[in-house]
């Protein structure tokens, strides 16, 4: 804002996400690197995504839509949205003509934070003992581990939750994270990733592939200031990756505030989608295990987010995505 100082970092080494955040979180506004050469330019070969080659060589039609699901601070409802999202576009749709057969999209739903995710836990599913093999050794992902560690959920999607053993951050490396992606779309229709606060180097191919991002937010100058920071680092070498900014925990205002007008102009995005706080039908969801669309379909909460999946399937049916 005016009259504010803004601290600016210049460094010689290469740039990682990991340490883009660490230097945020110290204060610093924008890094510039200095270096002739960046590590994600770098790596750029080797983490081409192989599904157009995948594709014909096995003969499906599946290339799926990525959405990735971010936040500014804990506590902000990421992951309940990441689970809803999941559960809406899993449902479903109702036959146009009569006795019509419609078959539900195919949706997978990953818990990313793989130390303190708990997306596993509020719907009563355990991970395989598959997944933190596959972290310990650090092995490639193929299409027999999709079909081995994703857990089906009544509800209609897909899960691969975190795991119940403790796994070191940086036990996933960018080219695994690359090749799981690759696989997911491949197998489903919307891949919808429950992104962790931390942000690591092996975030990089989910930047560079990600169809669709929500940023979570609410409107306190700490959140708005820590988007605005995210959406510099998430843009920095993929300036085409969509962010939509979702206000969180807030009811949409007839009439928008000061504070929310000053949000859109330093955030150079409208603020076009609130989730209303809704403690009593969460608290619900959560003492029963089922996700909020399920339990309670006609809530403010469900009613927003159903206003998002018109634009997901249009993209989806597109056939338009986005590759490393």
């Amino acid at each position: 804002s005016q009259g504010r100082v803004r601290f600016i970092g210049a460094t010689d080494d290469v740039l990682s996400l990991s340490t883009a955040r660490a230097l945020m979180e110290a204060g610093i506004d924008d890094v510039i690197p200095l270096g002739a050469q960046r590590p994600e330019l770098a790596d750029a070969a080797p983490l081409a995504p192989a599904a157009a080659r995948s594709i014909a060589q096995r003969g499906t039609p599946h290339n799926g839509l990525i959405l990735s699901v971010a936040q500014t601070r804990g506590g902000i409802g990421a992951s309940t949205f990441a689970l809803n999202l999941a559960t809406l576009l899993a449902a479903k749709p109702a036959a146009k003509k009569r006795g019509e057969q419609i078959e539900p999209a195919r949706v997978a739903l990953l818990d990313l934070d793989i130390q303190n995710g708990t997306l596993g836990a509020r719907i009563d599913v355990v991970s395989t003992e598959h997944y933190i093999e596959l972290l310990r050794k650090r092995q490639m992902p193929d299409r027999s581990f999709i079909e081995s560690a994703m857990v089906s959920h009544e509800s209609g999607f897909d899960i691969l939750p975190a795991p119940t053993e403790f796994a070191p951050l940086d036990a996933i490396t960018p080219a695994m994270m690359a090749t799981l992606l690759d696989e997911l779309r491949l197998a489903y229709d919307y891949i919808v990733l429950d992104l962790p606060r931390a942000i690591q180097d092996w975030m990089e191919p989910i930047l560079a592939r990600s169809d669709s991002m929500f940023l979570l937010t609410d409107t306190s100058v700490h959140s708005v200031r820590q988007a605005h920071r995210m959406i510099n680092v998430f843009t920095d070498d993929h300036v085409s990756l969509p962010i939509e900014v979702v206000v969180s925990l807030e009811g949409k205002p007839f009439r928008l505030p000061a504070a929310a007008k000053e949000a859109e102009k330093f955030l150079d995005r409208k603020l076009t989608t609130w989730i209303p706080r809704d403690d009593r039908a969460a608290l619900a969801s959560s003492d029963q295990g089922k996700p909020l669309a399920i339990l309670r379909p006609r809530s403010a909460v469900i009613k927003v987010m159903n206003g998002i999946l018109p634009e997901l399937k249009a993209a989806f049916a597109s056939g338009k995505r986005r590759v490393a």
